[in-house]
């Protein structure tokens, strides 16, 4: 089983990458720089409605990673469980909400603003949720529940977010223009192995 949910998680990872990358396949017909309206001006309509429904499928299958929480006793165990599900819920919600209002903005440029503001919801639902759940974990770290190393610590899902995707993608963008649009799916994917780990030497 452990084998199974390994590949899991890795593969519909790897599909997420590609939705990424089509949901911002603009930045990459010209090698100078863009705004992000000229980047969205510049992805293909069906590269949105693909990305939309590819993202959106291959993220819910990180509900796998429950196998293992579910098997954590007590009110707190059902909570980060509960947390999980709902900071994976966001991630998949958010994921299409982009796409699609991609997809208005490419329609009517003024509404870029508007959408924006919209959007900043959805991120501050994956933020709390994100949250939320890294702070269950801590708590059964503290009360013994679970044993977890220094690197266990680090790639709890809102510090890998912080540590891959702020701080490691804005060194890389200076390099690369293509590790910033799937740095974010990337911290995930560090996450989920890592609480694999965790999961399969505690229970």
């Amino acid at each position: 089983m452990n084998s199974l949910i390994i590949t899991i998680i890795i593969v519909s990872s790897i599909t997420t990458i590609i939705a990424d990358l089509l949901l911002t396949s603009g930045r990459y017909v010209t090698k100078e720089k863009q705004t992000d309206l000229e980047i969205i001006k510049n992805t293909k309509y069906k590269n949105l409605v693909i990305s939309a429904i590819l993202g959106s499928v291959s993220i819910l299958f990180w509900m796998s990673i429950l196998y293992y929480l579910m098997q954590l006793k007590g009110t707190i165990g059902f909570f980060t469980s509960l947390t999980f599900a709902m900071y994976i819920g966001s991630i998949a919600v958010f994921h299409s909400v982009v796409a699609f209002a991609y997809y208005i903005v490419k329609k009517d440029e003024n509404d870029f603003k508007h959408l924006g503001k919209i959007m900043s919801y959805f991120v501050m639902a994956c933020v709390i949720t994100s949250v939320a759940f890294t702070s269950l974990m801590l708590v059964l770290a503290i009360n013994g529940t679970l044993k977890l190393s220094i690197l266990n610590y680090l790639t709890l899902p809102f510090f890998s977010t912080i540590l891959i995707q702020f701080i490691l993608g804005s060194i890389m963008n200076k390099f690369t223009r293509w590790f910033k649009p799937i740095s974010g799916t990337l911290s995930m994917l560090v996450s989920f192995l890592s609480l694999i780990n965790i999961m399969i030497n505690n229970l």
